[in-house]
């Protein structure tokens, strides 16, 4: 909650977040109240769910691997 402090909402808003904007988009949603309160929330490209692949990491030794 502390990364909350000082924000207002009272007007209400929109967040469009890229990438990692969408996850700083959502942890906002999701723990930051406030009166108005954000009214959409629109991510593109961002890693909800965690990253599946990374390339250059292969389990036969790519680069990343060593």
């Amino acid at each position: 909650q502390s990364h909350c402090k000082g924000l207002t909402f009272d007007d209400g808003f929109n967040i469009v977040g890229l990438s990692q904007g969408g996850l700083l988009g959502r942890y906002v949603v999701e723990n930051c109240p406030g009166k108005g309160g954000i009214d959409k929330l629109f991510t593109f490209g961002g890693p909800h769910y965690g990253v599946a692949d990374f390339p250059g990491c292969e389990k036969d030794g790519g680069f990343f691997a060593e």
